[in-house]
């Protein structure tokens, strides 16, 4: 009953499949590192919200003319 449910969520990686040592040991390597970015993206993600919720309006209103600057520049240069 246990292993049919980790392999239903195993079988999103069906794609990725290490033969070897060195595989294993890469693939393992990267979960690690995508773990700990997802960890300190989540902590930024918190602290950001913290900070934005304690702007002033004046503090507000330049965060948000920054972030459409910032936009229409990348609007710009994307295409």
């Amino acid at each position: 009953m246990g292993v049919e449910a980790i392999q239903s969520i195993l079988s999103w990686f069906s794609g990725v499949s290490p033969s070897g040592t060195a595989q294993w040991l890469a693939v393992t390597g990267f979960m690690l590192i995508l773990a700990i970015g997802i960890g300190y993206a989540a902590y930024g993600a918190v602290r950001l919200s913290k900070k934005i919720l304690n702007m002033s309006v004046k503090e507000f209103s330049l965060f948000l003319l920054a972030l459409g600057v910032i936009m229409i520049g990348l609007a710009a240069v994307l295409p």
